[in-house]
C-alpha cells in the first residue's frame, strides 16, 4: 500500500511539472477538400499535412467526404447519408477532451460543440459547410425531400438549432459558407441592439465598410449570410482583426479567387481574439486553411517530455513451488552477511515523518529486487503457450533453409507438396489430386538430388 501510494504521488508530481499552462487557444478552420487523395491515401499520411493541424488546438475541417481521426485529437465526424459530398468534423486535442460538449445538430450540414475552459468563459463552436446553390446535393434534397427540414436551408436550420439551445453561451461561427460578402461585415451599433432577433430588419443588410477584402463581390447569398449574421449578433473576422488587415483570399480556383471561408464571433467572443491568420495555400486543397487565437487559459501536457521523465516499469520474476533448488538458494541468499548487514541497517532506522517513510520503503523494495535479480529467473514476455480450448495460435516463424542449396524454390515445392498431401489425405479417391501428389513427390527428389 506504502509502495502504491508513493508511485501515485510520484506519477501527480510528474503531470504537474509537464503541464503548460497557455494564455491563447489556437482554432483551425479548413476545407480540405476530400481527406483522401485517389493517388496517395489519406491526406494523414503527408507529413506536411499533420503539421497544419498540429498547429492548433482545435480544427475544424469541411468537406472532408467521410470519416476523419487524427492522433492524439478527439473528432467528431458528422457526414452526409446516400452522397459522396460535404462531410465535417471538429478535433480537439486531448488535453482538452473532457472540457468539451456535443452538441446535436439534426442536420449534417454543420455541427457544434461547447468549449469549457479553465477560465469559465463558455463558448460553443459551430462549424459548417453550405453547398454552392446549384449543387447536386441541393437539387437531390429539394425533389427527394430528405433531411428533418428539406424546404430550409443551412443557415435557417442555425437560426432553429440557436433558437432550441438558448444556452451555448457565445458563439465562434467557422466554415466554408460558400458565399461572398465583399468588405461588408455587421456595423458595431447593430451588435450593441438589444432587440430581439425577429424586430431585427431581415431586408439584404447594407453592410458597412468596416473590414478590408481582396474580394469586392457581393452576391445573394452573400447579403443573406450578411442577415443572418446580423440576426445572430455575429461579426465576420476576416479582414478587420491583426493578422488579415488586407483580408486575404482564401479559395482559389482555376476561374478565380474569392472569400468564401469565414469566422464569425459574438461581440465578447471578438474581443478575445488575439489574432487570425490566413495561411498559405498548399497542395492538399484549393482552400487557404485559416486559424484565430483566442484570449483563454488552456492547459496541456507534454507528452515526449513526460514519456522521458517516467521510469520504467517493475521486473517481474518467476517464482517455481515445485523447485526446491530455487526455495534453497533464496534462502541461502537472505542469510548471507552482505544481506544481514543491508537488512540490520534497514531495521535500525527511526521515521519520523512521511519522507521517512516512503524512503525506508523504497530501500526496503530495492534490497529485495537486487536479491531477487541475482537468484530467480527473469519472467519472459515472449511467446506464451494457447490456453487449452483457446483459438489464439502461436505465430510460426517463417521457414528457413536447412541447407546452402535449399533456396526459395525448393521452399515453395515443399509448401505445395504439403498442401496437396493434405489435400489427398481428405479425398484419397480422386485420382487428379493423388496423381499431383505423386508427381510432386517425384519433382521433390529431383530437387533434393540436383
Amino acid at each position: 500500500q506504502i509502495k502504491k501510494t508513493q508511485m501515485s504521488e510520484n506519477a501527480s508530481a510528474h503531470f504537474r511539472d509537464h503541464v503548460t499552462v497557455f494564455k491563447d487557444l489556437p482554432i483551425l478552420s479548413w476545407n480540405v477538400h476530400d481527406s483522401m487523395t485517389s493517388k496517395e491515401g489519406p491526406k494523414t499520411d503527408d507529413k506536411d499535412f499533420v503539421d497544419v493541424l498540429l498547429q492548433s488546438s482545435i480544427f475544424c475541417l469541411q468537406e472532408t467526404k467521410r470519416e476523419f481521426f487524427l492522433p492524439n485529437y478527439e473528432c467528431f465526424n458528422s457526414t452526409r447519408k446516400d452522397s459522396r459530398s460535404g462531410g465535417i468534423c471538429i478535433g480537439i486535442h486531448r488535453s482538452l477532451s473532457g472540457k468539451v460538449k456535443r452538441l446535436n445538430t439534426g442536420c449534417p450540414d454543420f455541427q457544434a460543440v461547447t468549449i469549457f475552459p479553465q477560465d469559465d468563459c463558455k463558448f460553443t463552436i459551430i462549424n459548417v459547410y453550405d453547398s454552392p446553390e446549384q449543387s447536386s446535393y441541393k437539387a437531390k434534397r429539394k425533389a427527394k425531400g430528405s433531411g428533418p427540414n428539406p424546404q430550409m436551408t443551412t443557415l435557417e436550420q442555425i437560426m432553429e438549432f440557436r433558437a432550441q439551445n438558448p444556452n451555448m453561451g457565445e458563439i465562434l461561427l467557422v466554415g466554408d459558407l460558400n458565399a461572398r460578402t465583399g468588405n461588408r461585415n455587421v456595423a458595431a451599433e447593430e451588435l450593441e441592439s438589444d432587440s430581439d432577433p425577429e424586430d431585427v430588419n431581415t431586408a439584404s443588410y447594407p453592410g458597412t465598410t468596416e473590414r478590408a477584402s481582396k474580394d469586392q463581390i457581393v452576391n445573394a447569398r452573400g447579403s443573406l449570410l450578411l442577415d443572418f449574421l446580423a440576426c445572430n449578433k455575429l461579426q465576420i473576422l476576416n479582414g478587420c482583426t491583426l493578422g488579415d488587415i488586407f483580408g486575404e483570399f482564401t479559395s482559389v480556383n482555376y476561374n478565380g479567387c474569392s472569400v468564401v471561408d469565414y469566422m464569425a464571433a459574438t461581440p465578447d467572443l471578438k474581443e478575445a481574439v488575439l489574432s487570425f491568420k490566413i495561411l498559405e495555400l498548399n497542395k492538399h486543397s484549393d482552400h487557404k486553411p485559416y486559424i484565430c487565437d483566442l484570449k483563454c487559459t488552456n492547459s496541456t501536457i507534454d507528452t515526449s517530455d513526460l514519456l522521458d521523465s517516467l521510469e520504467d516499469a517493475p521486473t517481474k520474476y518467476k517464482w517455481n513451488n515445485e523447485d526446491e533448488g530455487t526455495h534453497f538458494n533464496f534462502l541461502a541468499a537472505q542469510n548471507s552477511p552482505e544481506f544481514q548487514t543491508k537488512i540490520t541497517r534497514i531495521s535500525a532506522t527511526r521515521c519520523n515523518n512521511k519522507n521517512d517513510v516512503l524512503e525506508l520503503n523504497s530501500n526496503l523494495v530495492s534490497l529485495y529486487q537486487e536479491l531477487a535479480g541475482t537468484v530467480l529467473p527473469k519472467k519472459s514476455n515472449s511467446q506464451t503457450k494457447p490456453k487449452p480450448g483457446s483459438k489464439n495460435r502461436v505465430k510460426r516463424h517463417r521457414m528457413k533453409p536447412k541447407s546452402p542449396w535449399f533456396d526459395g524454390s525448393c521452399i515453395n515445392s515443399k509448401r505445395e507438396l504439403n498442401r496437396l498431401a493434405k489435400s489427398y489425405g481428405k479425398n484419397p479417391s480422386r485420382h487428379l489430386v493423388r496423381q499431383k501428389c505423386q508427381l510432386g513427390e517425384i519433382q521433390e527428389t529431383q530437387t533434393d538430388e540436383n
